[in-house]
């Protein structure tokens, strides 16, 4: 399972510090970090599948709450309240969930 950011969620990114003016002006283990944190490992996580206050495990070890008292939203560690915003992309070796905004560790 893969939540992916969209393209204006990349670039609210890059714009949270003025040195970054592309991806390759952030760490190298910054993104691996980041990346890790949007990748659930041996798992097809359907939508239908959520349930409120559940905890996913990322690839990184990092742990997403998921709420869905308001919409589908994933809260993290870095307290982020980030929304699904399309969900269950069927690909031939999991699912993609679009998330609005790159999720923190």
């Amino acid at each position: 399972t893969v939540f992916a950011p969209t393209n204006q969620a990349f670039q609210d990114l890059l714009d949270s510090d003025p040195s970054w003016n592309s991806l390759n002006d952030i760490p190298v283990s910054t993104l691996e970090t980041v990346l890790n944190y949007h990748v659930v490992d041996g798992v097809n996580v359907q939508s239908d599948e959520l349930v409120n206050n559940a905890t996913i495990t990322t690839f990184g070890g990092s742990d997403l709450t998921v709420d869905l008292s308001s919409g589908a939203k994933l809260e993290t560690s870095s307290s982020q309240s980030v929304d699904i915003i399309f969900t269950d992309v069927q690909s031939t070796n999991g699912v993609v969930h679009v998330v609005d905004a790159v999720l923190l560790p």
